[in-house]
């Protein structure tokens, strides 16, 4: 899993600095700001995967194959319905894409933008259509590494492909038809793999109605935290896009990509983590998990600090260095991201105990309480204050 991370954070690195000193900031400003409302759509998925692995610990630990293989022919039925959707709606929005950028800034003038938008619905649609919910099995027989190799060849071949486009052609469209065809590859791939390590999960079986209700009612509850996950994650680039422009966008995700990267790190080893809490969740007393959990928690906050200790110090100068000083930020930006890492960090522990536990109803009306608080002081502050205003709606 860090070996992954590593290279899906240092590819990704090298091709936003080939992009800015190739073919310019404004095409990295675009690929957030369609990343994030594709993200959002993503959201008619609703927390089905976080629901059907929490299902699957049970059956996997008890060898009931045939419930797995129920589990894994209503998850495909759900992740094709989402897919559809994605595409529907992602269509429907298509004629006022131009909505999300900011009146009087530009974009690149040499692109037709609704090609571009068509290209990146396209891969996000496929992701879900073709295979994507067989990641769930890896995840749920604590197989994670597996998952890691396979995205670290999918993130080698696909982010070398594309430098090697922007290197020799400096073509948009080439760098960016590069997405959907890896993922497409990607997807049969896995698919092959899991299904010559798991034969006993291959095939139909139809899933009770009442295990159907069980995961409805963990996904009703689920709606919630998926709704401010994606807020968290993408309403903050559409809203700088929107309101600030696509060149402030990009110099901003340049340091949320630092921001990011780290972050991704220390999710690889919760994600890890997290089957083997669910595992122990089922088979352990109350009074070893929460010593498991203190542990946990203590090693976390001390990892945290020295973090945000480099987020400090080594911000300002690390961008200076990387994408030159024209496209540094005031410093409030770096220290309000590492206040906004200590907050986000030191809940890692609790909430993946709480996804391993499956206790979405216990905290049922604070994901809706955050996300509109979030959407109102981050417009409210964008406006005010600018880009520090969308940092401290998401601290808040």
């Amino acid at each position: 899993g860090l070996v992954n991370k590593i290279f899906v954070t240092i590819l990704p690195f090298i091709i936003r600095t080939i992009m800015i000193y190739t073919i310019g900031i404004e095409y990295l400003g675009l690929d957030s700001l369609f990343v994030s409302v594709l993200s959002m759509l993503s959201l008619s998925e609703l927390g089905f995967s976080s629901a059907v692995v929490y299902s699957m610990y049970k059956p996997i630990a008890e060898n009931d194959d045939e419930k797995v293989k129920g589990l894994l022919t209503f998850y495909k039925q759900v992740y094709r319905l989402v897919g559809i959707i994605i595409l529907i709606v992602g269509l429907m929005l298509l004629p006022n894409i131009n909505w999300f950028i900011a009146d009087g800034t530009t974009y690149p003038q040499n692109i037709n933008i609704y090609v571009v938008y068509l290209v990146f619905l396209i891969n996000t649609a496929v992701s879900y259509l073709l295979y994507g919910y067989k990641s769930s099995i890896l995840i749920a027989t604590m197989r994670n590494d597996l998952d890691s190799i396979i995205e670290t060849a999918r993130s080698v071949v696909s982010h070398g492909l594309q430098i090697i486009v922007l290197l020799m052609f400096q073509n948009y469209y080439l760098y960016i038809v590069i997405l959907p065809i890896i993922t497409i590859l990607n997807n049969i791939i896995r698919s092959i793999i899991v299904d010559r390590m798991y034969p006993q999960y291959n095939g139909y079986c139809k899933l009770s109605k009442e295990d159907k209700k069980d995961i409805l009612t963990r996904v009703g509850a689920l709606i919630g935290n998926k709704l401010g996950g994606a807020v968290f994650t993408s309403v903050d680039s559409i809203v700088i896009s929107k309101f600030l422009g696509l060149v402030i966008l990009a110099q901003y995700t340049n340091y949320y990509t630092i921001f990011s990267a780290v972050f991704a790190i220390e999710t690889v080893v919760y994600t890890s983590f997290q089957s083997v809490i669910g595992n122990s969740l089922v088979v352990n007393s109350k009074e070893k998990n929460y010593f498991l959990f203190k542990k946990l928690f203590f090693v976390n906050t001390i990892l945290t600090i020295f973090c945000v200790c480099c987020f400090t110090s080594l911000y300002q100068p690390f961008i200076s260095m990387w994408v030159g000083k024209e496209n540094v930020l005031e410093i409030k930006i770096p220290l309000l991201l590492a206040l906004y890492f200590f907050v986000k960090s030191t809940r890692r522990p609790l909430f993946t105990f709480y996804e391993a536990a499956g206790m979405w109803k216990m905290d049922f009306l604070k994901p809706y309480v955050s996300v509109i608080l979030n959407l109102v002081v981050n417009v409210i502050l964008v406006k005010t204050i600018g880009l520090s205003g969308v940092i401290i709606s998401s601290i808040l």
